[in-house]
């Protein structure tokens, strides 16, 4: 993932704050729904952690989403 900038098809810069074929739709999603929504950890649900080049959760977390008061 990058932050450097390189002209794109038509010649106009184009962001790289993305990561490699992701349009960071998923990130605006995230954005948005957390604006409404406040996300829990499901206490139940194991959080193992999966060694790889950095750590992250084996099989990740489950949340749920409370409406924001």
């Amino acid at each position: 993932m990058g932050s450097a900038t390189r002209d794109g098809p038509s010649g106009k810069e184009r962001s790289r704050n993305v990561l490699p074929g992701q349009s960071g739709d998923a990130q605006l999603i995230l954005a948005t729904a957390t604006q409404t929504y406040e996300v829990r950890i499901v206490p139940e649900y194991p959080v193992i952690p999966e060694i790889l080049v950095t750590l992250r959760p084996c099989n990740g977390i489950q949340v749920t989403l409370q409406p924001r008061k």
